[in-house]
């Protein structure tokens, strides 16, 4: 007569809960890994996006006898505002294969960009429906400025490409939180404002403004790109000189002042 064991072929409870432990360790050292490598596929992303921002607009340089893109310009024809800021000019979104979808008269404003031509890290920008000057900002320092209480008075605010010193060394555009981005002298909240107040607009809660910051949204870097086509991940402390006491910051004219030596 067969016998028939009685030994169970399954796991015990133990076993069980080894098993689930170690997996669970597991789990803990790889998340911070993938995480920080879904952080660094972004920060690729973005700098892509900013290299191709630049060369269209060295293409749009070119075929405005070397008039660089302006920050901010009249268009009297414009449906929505008159002071047309960069990011609605149409020849030079235009040059990057984009068409756009607006149907309000808002004319690229606050309309028809599409999540994949901001940075993927521009929480503010892509919360409030992809609008594109949350999420890069043009350097307007050097600039001869534009009256924005009379757009006409002031038809352009742009320099041309010969009068730039050092283009490779020149800041143009920036991870940022407006269309324009100041030095810390014009504005002294902008070097450290995202730290305190990361994707956040407006009046902050100590009273300072920090609209036209840097956003350091890459492992507390910034994309940068120069006015000579080419983009690199910088940190505040490459931006604006720091200074030994800390919070107090100087602008670094060599990357800021595109006139300066």
């Amino acid at each position: 007569m067969i016998q028939r064991s009685n030994t169970s072929s399954g796991f015990t409870l133990i076993e069980l809960l080894v098993v689930i432990s170690i997996i669970s360790i597991l789990i803990a050292i790889l998340l911070p890994a993938l995480s920080a490598a879904r952080k660094v596929a972004r920060q690729t992303q973005c700098t892509s996006l900013v290299r191709q921002y630049l060369v269209a607009t060295s293409i749009y340089t070119d075929q405005y006898n070397n008039w660089i893109l302006p920050s901010a310009q009249y268009v009297p024809t414009d449906a929505y505002n008159t002071a047309q800021t960069w990011q609605r000019n149409y020849a030079w979104f235009s040059l990057l294969g984009i068409k756009p979808t607006a149907s309000d008269g808002k004319s690229m404003n606050f309309v028809g960009w599409k999540a994949q031509w901001l940075c993927p890290e521009a929480q503010w920008a892509i919360q409030k429906g992809n609008v594109f000057h949350y999420s890069y900002g043009m350097n307007l320092s050097d600039l001869p400025g534009f009256n924005w209480s009379d757009p006409a008075s002031t038809p352009t605010n742009t320099i041309r490409r010969d009068e730039i010193l050092k283009p490779s060394s020149k800041l143009f555009l920036a991870d940022a939180m407006d269309y324009g981005l100041y030095t810390s002298a014009a504005n002294p909240n902008t070097a450290y404002s995202y730290f305190k107040y990361p994707e956040f607009r407006g009046p902050t809660p100590d009273g300072t403004a920090g609209n036209s910051a840097v956003a350091y949204r890459h492992l507390k870097n910034a994309v940068v790109g120069f006015h000579d086509s080419h983009a690199r991940v910088l940190s505040a402390n490459e931006i604006y000189k720091t200074q030994p006491t800390g919070d107090v910051y100087k602008d670094n004219k060599t990357l800021w002042y595109v006139k300066a030596n």
